[in-house]
């Protein structure tokens, strides 16, 4: 009997799985000719997200600020059935750092931390240390790249004679030279956010606040894994009971 009450948890356990995860993917977004998933994090620091999974290609901070800024007129929403979104953010936006950002190998209270290490489950570190780069493709997004991304935070620098520039950014992973000699995963830093020869250049992904509200069309489908793991629990069970029929 505790064999078959095993299965039959752990059937319950795996079906009930999928329900649990707190990123969704809600539907796509036609972007310049191509569909890219909308990614619902219900819980990023307490606040209800939607990513596109998209990465816009490594650009001055500037740059990454207006296209996020200007996505919305370029994207053709196609939600799930059943599935409404309520924006509280009036565009997209490259992710808030937070408003006390912190340099190192933390989730800390940024948007892009948040999702790199609570969301997808991904461990940072230096190559130095033993690091070795997150599993993108074990995610749920399918365009995430192994590089820095921009944030709307900026932090000026002042060293006295001269003040630079500069906005926080989040590594999914990023080499360094002289003298690190490493490369840093799940990394939180600061670079300058100028135009120049000389300023760093990261990628863009774009986030927008707002609440989801989805409601089931149809009955569910569960997903192959699941129904094998739900046909092992009934089975065990049938088969447990036909033998105590026997056995009375």
């Amino acid at each position: 009997m505790k064999r078959i009450g095993i299965c039959v948890i752990g059937a319950l356990m795996a079906a009930s799985g999928a329900a649990l995860a707190t990123s969704t993917t809600i539907g796509t977004a036609t972007y310049m000719g191509s569909e890219y998933n909308l990614i619902w994090d219900d819980d990023n620091n307490g606040n209800s997200l939607v990513w596109l999974d998209y990465s816009a290609p490594p650009a001055h901070w500037p740059d990454q600020m207006a296209w996020a800024a200007g996505l919305e007129a370029q994207l053709t929403y196609n939600l799930d059935p059943g599935c409404t979104v309520t924006w509280s953010d009036t565009s997209w936006r490259l992710p808030d750092a937070g408003s006390s950002p912190l340099y190192g190998f933390q989730a800390a209270t940024q948007e892009l931390g948040h999702l790199y290490y609570d969301e997808l489950g991904f461990t940072g570190g230096s190559s130095n240390g033993g690091a070795t780069a997150p599993d993108l493709a074990s995610s749920v997004f399918e365009n995430l790249a192994l590089s820095a991304y921009w944030t709307s935070t900026v932090d000026d620098i002042d060293y006295g004679f001269f003040v630079v520039e500069a906005a926080w950014m989040f590594a999914f992973m990023e080499t360094r030279s002289t003298p690190y000699n490493d490369t840093v995963y799940g990394f939180q830093d600061i670079d300058a956010r100028g135009t120049g020869m000389f300023s760093p250049q990261h990628r863009g992904l774009a986030v927008r606040s707002g609440e989801v509200v989805t409601s089931p069309q149809g009955p569910m489908i569960p997903e192959p894994m699941t129904m094998l793991a739900v046909a092992c629990g009934l089975a065990g069970l049938g088969a447990y009971t036909r033998r105590d029929r026997r056995m009375a």
